[in-house]
């Protein structure tokens, strides 16, 4: 028997990610005894559709799913075929936060074990990470709004080999795990057939890290405002008042909420940032596609409106809208866009007047219905600009951070 699970929120809704391999299987049993009674688990399988077999392994999944009598969902992408396994990591995510947020499920869990923290370990080692990136995967974390859980951190691969047999089990194994091309399979060959004690390394990284993660949240919640249209504020004397290696960290989450980015800031750039806001509180300064600006009294980070991808997105679908707001409609006739100069000129007229005075620059950031007949806005919901009656949930991800 695995050891009880760990880690997992109290939530009516959750959503596993079910590949169909041996990990998210036992993933999605051991979850199924461990939740209260009633809590509904939704499965959720990505079909990448750069294998054949892709489709039908997803009818059999489905199959599976239905004998349990767990909802399933396949979700289906179309990332280029060379895409590298980082991108196509994110675009994996990204499909599913958008259907937990469309389907009220604030919890997403992942059947990521012990070997694969180990393998990524060695992974960054090779990259030159950091402590972040050294230190590996946490066992929660919010991502884009939802909170993604990895309750078998703990647990060995053949733990779980183990537990799926006495379940008797049937599961599909991916052929790409055989291919030595991939580092990770080379790292996974490596590391079965050499004595290590990784894990010891990685939890001292690992509390070295949760010591900085405990401050840096403390001091956004004694001092960071967070606001609904997607920009923060924050003391500049709290901030210059703390240790460097703290202030990098308040600047890196920061930027990271604020851009919507997976990735942290380039450390160089952003130790640079840092250093440049000890110096002096009169700063504007752009990074990580933010707009960073200070004065004595305060420091405002927003995002930058030019590192807005342009591309407009179907209303007819949700989405996560420059990765930074949820967007959701059922619009045939729309997109959604950065409501940019043009937009925000067009309504500035119709607009109530807010109790905070918003920034023309955080204004022209903002999600925007656009009516792809005529090209204008026929909605700016952070703005409460709706002058027909509409059915809209947009919200920015990092509020109630």
């Amino acid at each position: 028997m695995l050891p009880p699970l760990t880690f997992l929120p109290s939530a009516r809704h959750m959503a596993v990610a079910l590949s169909g391999g041996v990990d998210s299987l036992v993933t999605l049993h051991h979850l199924r005894r461990a939740v209260p009674q009633g809590t509904v688990i939704s499965a959720l399988y990505i079909n990448h559709h750069q294998r054949a077999a892709s489709s039908m392994e997803a009818k059999i999944i489905q199959r599976w799913c239905q004998n349990l009598g767990v909802p399933f969902c396949s979700l289906d992408l179309n990332e280029p075929m060379n895409s590298d396994a980082a991108t196509l990591r994110r675009a994996r995510y990204r499909a599913m936060i958008t259907w937990c947020h469309a389907h009220h499920h604030p919890v997403l869990v992942t059947g990521h074990h012990n070997d694969d923290q180990n393998e990524t370990f060695l992974i960054a080692a090779q990259r030159g990470s950091g402590l972040d990136g050294l230190a590996g995967m946490r066992p929660t974390h919010t991502w884009w709004g939802i909170q993604v859980v990895r309750p078998l951190l703990m647990v060995t691969k053949e733990q779980i080999v183990a537990e799926a047999r006495a379940l008797g089990l049937r599961w599909i194994e991916d052929p790409s795990n055989e291919k030595m091309s991939f580092l990770r399979n080379r790292l996974r060959a490596a590391l079965m057939d050499t004595p290590h004690h990784l894990e010891t390394t990685i939890g001292a990284l690992t509390a070295t890290r949760d010591y900085f993660d405990h401050h840096v949240d403390a001091f956004f919640r004694q001092h960071v405002q967070i606001f609904p249209e997607g920009y923060i504020t924050l003391p500049y004397p709290a901030l210059i008042a703390q240790d460097g290696e703290i202030a990098r960290r308040v600047l890196k989450q920061a930027l990271r909420l604020i851009s919507g980015k997976a990735v942290d800031p380039r450390f160089a750039r952003l130790s640079r940032a840092t250093w440049a806001l000890y110096q002096t509180p009169k700063q504007t300064l752009s990074l990580h596609g933010c707009i960073v600006t200070s004065t004595p009294e305060k420091i405002l980070i927003y995002r930058e409106a030019q590192a807005i991808d342009p591309t407009p997105l179907p209303a007819d679908q949700p989405h996560l809208w420059d990765q930074r707001f949820f967007c959701q409609t059922n619009e045939p006739s729309a997109y959604w866009a950065a409501l940019g100069a043009e937009g925000y000129e067009s309504i500035r007229p119709h607009l109530k007047a807010k109790q905070r005075p918003l920034r023309y620059a955080v204004a022209l950031t903002q999600p925007a219905l656009w009516s792809t007949e005529d090209r204008r806005v026929l909605a700016a919901p952070t703005l409460d600009y709706a002058p027909e009656e509409r059915t809209l949930r947009v919200f920015f991800l990092g509020h109630g951070f």
